[in-house]
Order: C-alpha cells, then structure tokens, then sequence
C-alpha cells in the first residue's frame, strides 16, 4: 500500500473552497487536462452517495468504469473520505480536509491506495500525484472567476 498525500493553499474561504472541491461541474473543470468522464452527476456531493461513472485518461483512452462512495461527508468540517473502485485498483481511500490559514485555506488530499495487481502500486501513486496536483490551476482561475463576478 502507499499513501499519497497533496496540499495546496488558496485565496479563498474554506467555505468558498469547499464549495469548488465538492461541486461536480467543478471537479470535470479541475480535471479536464487529465481526465474525461461521462455519467457524472450534477450539482455539489452528497452525504452517502454512491457515484458509477466512466473514465477516458487523457479523454484519449479507452473508457473504463469509476465508481466512488462517500463513507464520510461533514460539510461542516470541510472534509470527506471516498471509498473509490475501478479497473487496477485494488484501494483508493480519499480523504479530503480544507483548514483556515490566515490568508486563505489549504487543501489536502490525502490517498491510501493499492493497485491490482500489487506491483503496479508505485506507478499508480505517481498516478494519484499527477492527477491532485494538476487541479490547483483549474482551482486557482476558478476562484479568481468568482473573485470577479463577485465585485
């Protein structure tokens, strides 16, 4: 097993932030450049959601089907912790916390994870890396589009 950990700080409110991390409509946003997904649902998650989705990496390889369950989700916290399947994966634990900083918040992810066959795992840890650290730019302009619309 492996245990891939990302954080990221922001110019906004955890509330603000929180918002952004668990809306749907944002979440394709933050990963258009590694992912495309299809039957993804609307609107923000929900406590005990259960998600079936398809997968394309890139949107150039074939479609393989995702599904994540929401074990925990206290919006009140700003955390919450996925329980995520599909094809090579043998574990995904997600876990998500937003913490206040003095100028903003920070954003962690945090992910216990295990590929199948086991071999595979470093490889799909260097997976999870690439994967949360390429949604702080998406994050990031969509929190300076806010920022404008709002003044």
């Amino acid at each position: 097993m492996a245990v891939v950990t990302v954080s990221n700080r922001y110019p906004a409110t955890a509330y603000v932030m929180w918002e952004i991390a668990t809306n749907f409509e944002c979440f394709t946003r933050a990963m258009a450049r590694v992912a495309t997904f299809r039957q993804l649902p609307e609107g923000p998650l929900e406590e005990g959601q259960t998600i079936r989705c398809e997968v394309s990496l890139f949107g150039v390889l074939p479609w393989r089907p995702h599904q994540m369950h929401l074990k925990e989700f206290r919006a009140d916290d700003h955390c919450f912790l996925s329980i995520e399947s599909g094809p090579g994966i043998a574990r995904w634990d997600h876990r998500l916390t937003i913490t206040p900083t003095e100028d903003g918040c920070e954003l962690t992810d945090s992910i216990d994870l295990e590929a199948a066959p086991r071999f595979g795992t470093p490889i799909l840890a260097a997976w999870a890396r690439y994967c949360y650290r390429a949604r702080h730019a998406p994050r990031l302009a969509m929190i300076n589009e806010r920022t404008l619309r709002e003044a």
